[in-house]
């Protein structure tokens, strides 16, 4: 199914932050609705040069399957407060993993704002993904 224009509208509010011009929306985009994700392995690499990295997604994921998928920015932030007390994981050692694990990227908007756009299937997918890689 198409995204709403909700949806669109949040994405486009979330993203134009971090472009330039409209040309540097059209990838970030595309990759918040992309079923086959997958993480790079440089940027992969990245990600687990942070010894908290497995420890980390496994608690984000934790919470989103047993407090329930968040659907906004503040439930979003909610669940990675909760997990980062469960894991005893804060600051960057916690958030540039889980980050690079969702989006691929060390860096970009606000990660607690992308995770409702992203969605509960693909982000639980995506979180799957990356701990299996890394096994």
């Amino acid at each position: 199914a198409a995204p709403s224009e909700a949806w669109l509208e949040e994405a486009l509010d979330v993203l134009k932050l971090n472009a330039r011009h409209l040309g540097e929306v059209a990838d970030p985009l595309a990759s918040l609705i992309d079923d086959h994700f997958t993480v790079s392995h440089h940027t992969k690499s990245e990600a687990m040069a942070f010894n908290s990295a497995m420890a980390a997604v496994t608690a984000l994921k934790a919470s989103f399957v047993t407090e329930g998928f968040p659907l906004t920015a503040e439930d979003a932030k909610a669940r990675y407060k909760s997990a980062q007390k469960a894991s005893g994981i804060k600051g960057k050692d916690f958030f540039m993993p889980t980050r690079i694990a969702l989006t691929g990227e060390a860096h970009g908007p606000e990660i607690v704002r992308l995770i409702p756009l992203i969605g509960e299937a693909r982000c639980l997918k995506r979180l799957d993904a990356f701990l299996q890689a890394s096994v």
